[in-house]
């Protein structure tokens, strides 16, 4: 392919003169419905005719204008669409492309953003360019040249001039070409301008004269646009079906087999209508490659017609990036970087630090069409990835960062999966899940004509769809999965929200069907569904539906489910509790009491459930729970530790084994490396969330780059640890029987660091892993068959104490769990305490050697700063970017003072943590841990505070930094930040208002109205009792206070940070 040329329009030029008769384009006759060749002469001719039509109607550009004056095209990718926008290029008049689906809105955005006062627009969409012209009032509207007008006749006279103006390439480059615009899928759309030379392709693929590609995308997409300068830079055909007529599977395979083409280039939804038209399979299978863009390929798709035969060729790119990725050789859903974009494209990690999604980045050094979107020049692309657990250099698709779903409990759902496994049923024109802010997912799908042709019901079509529901529901956690209640139908006809491609534009989706969600949620709290009669009553009755719905839930029988036995030790999880309750609610007359969210997490066996539903039917009132009856039930659920001595214990060996879990957090990461370049440390495992033993290992390393670890850490200190993926959760913590005992017959301690970090939980969110989690770690460290047992710390939070209802320091001891004192409000709290209890049940029953490292507030590293920004105190100085504004004021009821930071930096709180959990001497000195479990043998638990010393003042010590760094805020009073903070619910332009609760408690005002108690607003600012950890940890006696250099290089980093997420 020449490379030479420097324009489009020059290249055409080139054509006609070099390959004259060759055709490079087919379009249908109107009239005969058969393609038509245009060979280079006569297209550049009919271009040329375009061209002079125009110059009649717009402003003509001169060479030395720095750019023509912008014309936009609104219509459909007819003949004439494609002269006029090569009639514009060679006129040298930058071309604005409008999306035909495009609401006024977004029109009237474009137009004034790009300054265009021109467009030509097809006939059908003419009246919404009168509606624009009345804001926009210097807008003229022209038709598109006819085709009557273009036509070449063999009478053409030879005194009609051949061309029209010729500007000069080589003063073309580095000028605006044409902008396209961005699909506007979360907001309004977004212009790209492209400069002549940049839609120059220049590939390295060799391609056949007859290799005709056959185009099903519209030219006012980036692809679509590719296909036609590609046919006129290559001179291989390009076809392109009538513009005006629905893309349907036979008109498409009819044109597929007329055309005699070899590549198709579609969207994946065409790819499924060509597949559901008679013998589509079979003519795809005699293509010599199908190429799909404009959004990723649903797996089961993919697989269909890969597996029949069909040569899928899969790119990723977007507008801006440029086309940057391609399929594997080997696996036709996995892509990889090409080989010149490697240095320029980049993996940012998103969604925290326990995820293993990726952010595709495109670095300052790239080729970037259009303007970056952070400081430091780079463009981030919101397109997720998921990196293959076996060969780095593999990337899959995932979906848009903005189609994460975060649910009530915080967890996040991508919902492609499902969405892509029922799309591609026949009775399913479209499927979307829905659920943020909720308790559970729920699927709304479009019924398809199908559907209307079988005279399908809603409930013949949930039937018809499930297989494909558990195909999607396969790929998904089990709390983001979808069962056959949660599913709303609506019938076909029913249009929503998409673009062009066919993507659905989901927050306007969501909204345009908000009515039947929230009917669809009201509904789950209410047993409305049946009459009266048709409810259960009666206790026996109550309990066979109760194990009923259960086992279909666990998908177990009845009789495999004993009236004791705790559903989630069955393997229930949240997802299942929340199924089985909206159930229950459809089954058992309640008698209009509410049934209570938690109702199975608290009543989690088939008695106690039953019990609860049986005082509902006979109509008691049933009093809330007071806090500390919770947290009690909980911790007797696991509290059942008992120790049987190993028959032949083995020597516990010299050096230390540590099982270390969170080692892919922050603090997690310091504490790993600080291991490792211990000598007496011989090895550390860690239990990390990963599907893989490469996918466990890459996400430790990857934590230990970003904490900037790595770098300090030889090889032989990385062959030192060893990663293996993990469900704590199970009694065997996901590892298996060989796995396991190697532990059991190794592991001198246990550094338990992994917890879920989210303030707006109940505390029965945390139940499932991380609570019963440290339970299960707990047991396996009873069922060690060394002769001196793992020690077992348990890194928690100083808000586990808050309870603690006094006005004197925190004690370094558990607090009580009985009526009449405080317990913490937080959930996230309240889950930390009940560990703590866990580790004291587990030292008083067994004599286990355990202690609770309570940490404060943690911020970054003395070297780099580094400090998540999606913690508390980076949201809240990043609120001075989104409202202008930091709180000034204190917390106590005497009055406004300055507020009190005890921060310690990350790598100093790894440090204490390794000074109080691996004491070699100490543990060797005192022998085995073990008692027989007499009260003979009782085993004190060991509590630590760890946080700063030397306290810093936020006001005094702190706000001055910032505002030397750089930070311009006002400082107000805290209840004037509130409601500034409260006034913008967006939390891409507030980030402050996702942790709103947080804030309302911690600054004395909740959403109800109701003044914080005292217990409730002890958040990090209190005081603590320190004695014991300042006499075991050097590293604690001997810290220096916090500098400005380090306030300095905080503010810094978040900055940084910021920054680039503009």
């Amino acid at each position: 392919m020449r490379t030479d040329t420097r324009t489009l329009d020059e290249c055409l030029r080139n054509r006609a003169q070099s390959i004259p008769k060759i055709p490079l384009l087919a379009y249908p006759d109107v009239v005969s419905n058969e393609y038509i060749d245009y060979d280079a002469e006569t297209l550049n001719r009919m271009v040329d005719r375009g061209a002079r039509y125009y110059l009649k109607v717009l402003p003509q550009r001169k060479e030395e204008d720095e750019n023509g004056e912008t014309v936009a095209l609104l219509g459909v990718s007819n003949l004439e669409y494609i002269i006029t926008f090569l009639a514009l290029q060679r006129l040298g008049l930058p071309c604005l492309f409008l999306s035909t689906r495009l609401a006024d809105n977004a029109f009237l955005h474009l137009l004034e953003t790009c300054k265009c006062s021109h467009v030509i627009a097809h006939p059908a969409f003419q009246p919404a360019m009168l509606r624009a012209k009345k804001t926009v009032s210097d807008l003229q509207i022209l038709p598109f040249v006819s085709s009557t007008k273009l036509t070449i006749s063999e009478d053409d006279t030879a005194t009609e001039r051949t061309e029209a103006p010729f500007l000069d390439p080589a003063r073309q480059s580095g000028k605006l070409s044409h902008i396209i615009h961005s699909s506007g899928s979360t907001g309004l759309p977004k212009p790209v301008e492209i400069r002549y030379g940049s839609s120059i392709i220049r590939s390295g693929v060799q391609f056949e004269p007859t290799d005709y590609g056959f185009t099903c995308l519209p030219l006012f997409h980036n692809y679509g646009l590719y296909t036609l300068n590609f046919a006129i830079q290559s001179g291989i055909k390009g076809i392109f079906p009538a513009g005006e007529q629905p893309l349907t599977g036979s008109r498409l395979l009819q044109g597929l087999k007329k055309t005699k083409a070899k590549m198709l280039y579609c969207v994946p939804y065409t790819l499924k209508t060509l597949t559901e038209a008679e013998g589509g399979i079979d003519v795809l299978k005699s293509l010599k490659q199908v190429t799909l863009a404009g959004s990723s390929c649903p797996e089961s798709l993919g697989n269909l017609v890969s597996d029949a035969g069909v040569n899928i060729m899969n790119y990723y790119g977007s507008t801006e990036t440029g086309n940057i990725m391609r399929r594997s050789p080997d696996q036709w859903n996995w892509l990889q970087l090409f080989p010149t974009v490697e240095r320029t494209i980049t993996f940012e990690q998103r969604g925290g630090e326990e995820s293993d999604l990726f952010e595709c980045i495109a670095l300052p050094d790239h080729r970037l069409n259009g303007s970056p979107n952070r400081e430091d020049g780079s463009y981030t692309t919101k397109d997720l990835f998921r990196r293959h657990s076996d060969d780095p250099t593999k990337w899959k698709y995932i979906g848009r960062l903005d189609d994460t779903i975060v649910l009530s409990n915080g967890e996040k759902a991508n919902p492609v999966a499902i969405e892509d496994a029922v799309r591609q049923n026949p009775y399913v024109s479209e499927a979307v899940v829905f659920g943020a802010e909720r308790a559970s997912l729920g699927l709304l799908v479009i019924a398809s004509e199908r559907c209307a042709k079988e005279g399908l019901s809603d409930e013949d079509v949930i039937r018809a769809i499930l297989k494909d529901v558990e195909i999607g529901n396969e790929s998904s956690p089990a709390y983001a999965r979808i069962n056959g209640d949660s599913i709303i139908v609506k019938k076909y006809g029913t249009t929503w929200p998409k673009t062009d491609k066919g993507n659905i534009i989901r927050a306007a989706f969501v909204e345009k069907f908000s009515d039947d969600i929230n009917r669809f949620y009201e509904e789950l709290d209410q047993n409305t569904t049946q009459a009266a009669e048709e409810l259960v009553n009666g206790y026996e009755d109550i309990e066979k539906v109760v194990r009923c719905t259960v086992a279909e839930e666990l998908k177990m029988t009845d009789s495999n489910i004993s009236n004791t036995v705790d559903f989630f030790s069955l393997g229930c999880d949240s997802l299942g509790a929340i199924n089985i309750r909206r159930r229950l609610l459809r089954k058992v007359d309640i008698k209009g009491q509410r049934l209570g969210n938690n109702a199975v997490f608290e009543h989690p066996t088939v008695d106690t459930l039953t019990q609860y539903l049986a005082k509902l039917n006979m109509g008691e009132v049933l009093e809330e729970r007071r806090p500390e009856a919770e947290l009690l039930e909980l911790l007797d659920r696991y509290s059942d530790f008992s120790y049987k001595a190993p028959e032949v214990p083995i020597d516990t060996p010299a050096s230390e084994v540590v099982v270390l879990t969170g080692a892919t957090g922050s603090l997690g990461s310091h504490i790993l490396g600080q291991l490792l370049q211990k000598p007496d440390v011989h090895r550390v495992y860690c239990l990390v969330r990963a599907r893989s033993l490469r996918s466990a290992r890459n996400r430790v390393l990857t934590a230990l780059e970003h904490a900037q670890v790595l770098q300090d850490l030889n090889d032989a200190e990385l062959a030192k640890f060893v990663a293996w993926p993990c469900d704590l959760s199970a009694s065997d913590l996901g590892l298996g029987y060989v796995a396991f005992m190697e532990l059991t017959e190794t592991v001198t301690a246990v550094i338990h660091s992994a917890w879920f970090v989210n303030f707006n939980l109940d505390v029965h969110s945390f139940e499932e892993m991380q609570i019963r989690g440290t339970y299960n770690l707990l047991s396996m460290c009873l069922k060690s068959q060394l002769k001196t047992p793992p020690s077992f710390s348990f890194v928690s939070s100083i808000s586990a104490a808050f309870g603690y209802v006094s006005s004197d320091p925190i004690p370094e001891t558990l607090p009580p769990l009985r009526s009449g004192v405080g317990v913490p409000i937080m959930g996230y709290a309240r889950s930390k305490l009940v560990a703590e209890h866990l580790c004291g049940v587990a030292a008083e029953k067994t004599g286990l050697a355990t202690r609770i490292l309570r940490v404060g507030q943690i911020i970054g590293d003395l070297r780099s700063g580094v400090w998540n920004t999606l913690e508390a105190w980076p949201l809240t100085v990043q609120s001075a970017l989104s409202i202008g504004a930091l709180p000034v004021a204190g917390k106590t009821d005497e009055g406004e003072e300055d507020e009190v930071c005890r921060w310690l930096p990350v790598n100093t709180t790894a440090s204490v943590v390794i000074d109080l959990s691996i004491p070699i001497s100490k543990r060797l000195a005192n022998g085995s841990g073990y008692s027989n479990g007499t009260s003979d043998h009782k085993k004190e638990i060991e509590v630590y505070n760890i946080q700063h010393p030397t306290p810093l003042l936020w006001k005094r010590d702190i706000l001055p930094v910032f505002r030397r760094a750089g930070l311009v805020f006002e400082s107000v009073p805290i209840q004037e930040w509130m409601r500034r903070v409260e006034a913008n619910d967006d939390p891409h332009t507030n980030p402050a208002i996702r942790l709103i609760d947080f804030f309302q408690a911690k600054y004395g005002k909740r959403r109800d109205g109701k003044p914080v108690t005292w217990d409730e607003r002890r958040i990090d600012w209190a005081d603590s009792d320190q004695h014991n950890v300042l006499k075991n940890s050097k590293t604690l006696r001997e810290v220096e206070p916090v500098s400005k250099e380090l306030l300095t290089r905080l503010i810094e980093y978040w900055m940084g940070i910021w920054g680039a997420a503009k």
